[in-house]
């Protein structure tokens, strides 16, 4: 595992299972430490050395893997899940680069479209974006205002969400939730002035293809052949169930 620091903040990464061999035990940031050259490896290597945590995500990052490992108790594993998670969420980032937020770098990478060497369109990415939102609205809530002890909950609790939201969880705050919901508001507005894409379109054979006549759902084909064949196959399945079980 990594352990390099400088003044800009921490290098860290979690191998994944597969990569915790004693041949396959990570990069170490400006040393020549590499792992061997296996495809999972290298799909990971830009993640290895890109993503930045501060020193208390870190340690978190390490009591969390040390709790997987082991094989505590679930009940522990979220909890040192929901710390780490936490930590990322209630980070302030006054003064520093918006990708010194390991939450942004994430938010960033699903952008990307690999397959393809191109950034995500604004109607493929906003809905992403928003999914993303939504759970870390959910664990703040959780984390400011437990469901187990919702009933016992006070006025004072309640201020302090309220505190913890203007701080974290709105535009402006200086925190990677402002960016992220700028992000959201950006991506929403170019998909709502992206000319809008019929959902079905329909290809007709002139040259009699193999596949014949094409419907296409979002861009998926679907050969009418093959709803013909469904057809059938739903009849024979029927008259199979009639002459054998009635």
């Amino acid at each position: 595992m990594s352990k390099s620091a400088d003044s800009a903040g921490v290098w860290f990464w979690i191998p994944p299972a597969s990569c915790t061999t004693e041949r396959n035990t990570g990069w170490e940031r400006g040393g020549t430490h590499e792992t061997a050259n296996s495809e999972q490896s290298d799909r990971m290597k830009d993640c290895c050395e890109l993503t930045k945590f501060n020193p208390e995500q870190k340690q978190l990052l390490e009591d969390m893997l040390q709790t997987l490992v082991s094989g505590e108790d679930d009940e522990t594993q979220v909890q040192k899940m929901s710390a780490l998670m936490m930590s990322m969420i209630l980070q302030s980032l006054k003064g520093l680069d918006r990708f010194d937020s390991p939450m942004i770098h994430f938010a960033a990478v699903l952008g990307i479209v690999e397959e393809e060497n191109r950034l995500r369109r604004g109607d493929e990415y906003s809905y992403m974006l928003a999914g993303f939102m939504y759970c870390i609205r959910v664990l703040f809530v959780e984390h400011a205002l437990p469901a187990a002890t919702r009933e016992e909950q006070t006025r004072d609790d309640i201020d302090r969400f309220l505190e913890l939201r203007r701080g974290y969880l709105v535009v402006g705050s200086y925190s990677p939730c402002s960016f992220l919901i700028k992000m959201l508001g950006y991506e929403k507005t170019m998909s709502m002035q992206k000319i809008n894409q019929p959902s079905i379109t329909w290809s007709r054979s002139e040259t009699k293809r193999p596949d014949g006549d094409i419907l296409e759902l979002h861009g998926k084909p679907l050969p009418i052949r093959r709803f013909k064949d469904a057809i059938h196959d739903m009849i024979q399945e029927a008259e199979d169930i009639l002459w054998q079980d009635l």
